[in-house]
């Protein structure tokens, strides 16, 4: 049995009993390979392999879901060795990897949509917007000398951000030194994910984060004072770097 090349699908053979189904099946083919969508509701938290026996490799739009909340961590949508184009958006919570079973994919951060092609191989990122994103920075003053695990600042997000691991372009500085070492602790939803630490007699502080973190849309940013603040540390400007999605 042909298949085409790209695609794989069905070719008609020269003692085809049924050419009208062929083509029919075909033409469904190619129809949905140009405009249809798939959405599919993660319903385990673990990969997911695209269905090829109902077809589902050949959407053009693919889209994943999980309205149950059941990931907790990043997952693989993974894709067949074809030559095809696809619109793929992650509609859940966590980090969307789209691949093949073998080759490297395409990291897709929640809410953002991509434009990905599998070469047969792999599959690769066209579109540049979703893998690099828009800056996104904050700002945050804080005047006086900190109260002992104080919320300093609380932000509550309108958008998807990502911060990426280290926060590496992101600055904090003192108009007064510390004069012991004090770490402050920064915090999605009240579970910190970075610290800044200023050093004894530092103005200039240092950004420790392990992994990327996103923040969605209603997530909770807050930056909180150490358990016994410094006593002249004073006047701290606390700018980190995100991109927007």
């Amino acid at each position: 049995m042909a298949i085409s090349t790209n695609l794989g699908i069905t070719l008609i053979e020269v003692s085809q009993s049924d050419k009208e189904g062929a083509i029919n099946n075909a033409i469904n083919a190619l129809d949905t390979s140009l405009s249809a969508r798939l959405v599919h509701n993660m319903s385990s938290d673990a990969d997911y392999t695209i269905n090829t026996g109902t077809d589902e490799n050949y959407n053009l739009i693919i889209e994943i879901t999980d309205t149950g909340n059941l990931l907790t961590a990043t997952r693989n949508i993974i894709l067949p060795n074809t030559t095809q184009a696809h619109i793929v958006k992650n509609s859940t919570t966590k980090n969307i990897v789209f691949k093949t079973p073998v080759g490297t994919g395409v990291t897709v951060i929640p809410s953002a949509i991509e434009l990905v092609y599998s070469n047969g191989t792999s599959i690769e990122a066209i579109s540049t917007i979703s893998a690099i994103g828009f800056p996104y920075d904050l700002h945050f003053f804080y005047p006086g000398i900190q109260g002992a695990a104080s919320t300093m600042s609380m932000l509550v997000m309108m958008r998807t951000v990502l911060y990426t691991a280290t926060l590496g372009g992101s600055y904090c500085k003192s108009l007064i030194a510390a004069t012991s070492s004090n770490v402050f602790s920064i915090r999605k939803n009240g579970a910190e994910f970075a610290t800044f630490t200023f050093a004894i007699g530092a103005t200039s502080a240092t950004f420790t984060m392990a992994s990327d973190t996103t923040f969605n849309t209603g997530d909770i940013l807050t930056v909180v004072a150490p358990a016994i603040p410094d006593a002249t540390l004073a006047g701290i400007s606390l700018n980190i770097t995100g991109l927007r999605f």
